[in-house]
C-alpha cells in the first residue's frame, strides 16, 4: 500500500472536490486506496504527490476521467425505491403527459415535455422512468402523443458508466426487479443478458455533463430526477445545485430526489408534495 501522508491526503481531497464536488473526509482514506492506488501503479506514477501534481492540469485528461471513474459512486437498479416510481407512475408522469398533449394541440412544435435524469450512471432509472412514460403514452385514449413528442436528457460526469447506459445491456441480476410483462416489451434476450430495445436507447440522450458546471442550456424541464446523488456533496455545494435546478425546472414541474435526501435547509424555491411515502418537489407556477 502506497504511504498516503495527511497533508497528500488533503491535497487530493482538495483535487477531487474541485473535480467532481465528492467530499472526502479523513475517514475516507480507505477509499483513496481501494480505487486511486490501482490508477496510481497503473499510470507508472511514483505515489499519490506525482497524481496530484498530474491532476492540477485545468485541462481535462484521461487521468481525470479515470479518476472520476474511480471515486465516484455508481450504484443503481431498474424501479429502485418502489414508492417513488409510484409517484411518478400515478402523479408526476400523468400531469406531464397531459400537459404535452395540451402544448402539442396549442402550438405544435416539438419536443413537447421534457425530462432530465442528472446523475444517470449506467442507465437503469433513466429507462424505468421512459419505460413508465411509454406505458402511458401508449394507453392514451386519443392516441395523439408518442416518445417523438419528448425529449429525455440523461447525464452523468463518467463516461464509463455513459456507454453502459448507451448500450443497454444488462444482466439476469440487473433486471431482476423488473416486471414480466416489461422485459417482454422492452427488453430482447441476448444468451444471458438483456438489452432495451432500440427504440427506448434512441428516445434517451445519454449525455457528459458534471452536475458543478451548471445545468443543461436546452430549455427548461417538466421533471429533472437527481436521486441519492447530493447526498455525496458538502451543503453549499448542494444548495448551488438546487438553485440550478430551480432555474431549468418549468413552473409548476418537479424535482425528484432520492428516499434519503430532501432540500430542508439547501432551496425554498420548491414546495415538497407527499404521495404515499414518497416526497417530491414542486416548482411554484408563477416562479
Amino acid at each position: 500500500m502506497l504511504p498516503l501522508p495527511q497533508v497528500t491526503f488533503d491535497r487530493l481531497a482538495q483535487l477531487i472536490y474541485g473535480l467532481c464536488g465528492l467530499v472526502l473526509t479523513n475517514d475516507k482514506a480507505y477509499l483513496i486506496h481501494h480505487r486511486l492506488e490501482p490508477i496510481v501503479t497503473q499510470s507508472g506514477l511514483r505515489d499519490y504527490d506525482e497524481l496530484c501534481d498530474r491532476l492540477r492540469s485545468p485541462t481535462l485528461s484521461p487521468l481525470h476521467e479515470q479518476v472520476i471513474e474511480a471515486i465516484t459512486t455508481h450504484e443503481t437498479s431498474f424501479f429502485r425505491d418502489g414508492q417513488s416510481f409510484e409517484a411518478l407512475r400515478q402523479v408526476l408522469l400523468p400531469e406531464l403527459v397531459e400537459a404535452a398533449g395540451q402544448r402539442k394541440r396549442a402550438l405544435g412544435v416539438r419536443p413537447h415535455g421534457r425530462i432530465w435524469c442528472a446523475g444517470a450512471s449506467t442507465g437503469e432509472e433513466a429507462y424505468s422512468v421512459a419505460i413508465l412514460l411509454d406505458e402511458l403514452v401508449q394507453g392514451r385514449p386519443r392516441r395523439d402523443l408518442g416518445l417523438g413528442d419528448f425529449a429525455f436528457l440523461a447525464t452523468d460526469i463518467s463516461p464509463g458508466v455513459l456507454d453502459v447506459a448507451r448500450a443497454g445491456v444488462y444482466s439476469d441480476r440487473n433486471v431482476a426487479r423488473v416486471r414480466s410483462p416489461y422485459l417482454r416489451r422492452y427488453f430482447k434476450q441476448q444468451l444471458n443478458d438483456w438489452q432495451v430495445v432500440e427504440p427506448l436507447r434512441r428516445f434517451i440522450d445519454f449525455r457528459r455533463a458534471n452536475l458543478l458546471d451548471g445545468t443543461p442550456s436546452a430549455g427548461l424541464f417538466d421533471l429533472v430526477l437527481c436521486r441519492n446523488v447530493l447526498i455525496y456533496f458538502d451543503e453549499e455545494t448542494r444548495r448551488r445545485i438546487c438553485r440550478r435546478f430551480h432555474a431549468v425546472v418549468r413552473p409548476g414541474g418537479a424535482l425528484v430526489l432520492g428516499a434519503a435526501e430532501n432540500l430542508y435547509g439547501v432551496s425554498e424555491g420548491f414546495t415538497s408534495e407527499q404521495h404515499g411515502s414518497a416526497f417530491f418537489y414542486r416548482k411554484g407556477v408563477s416562479d
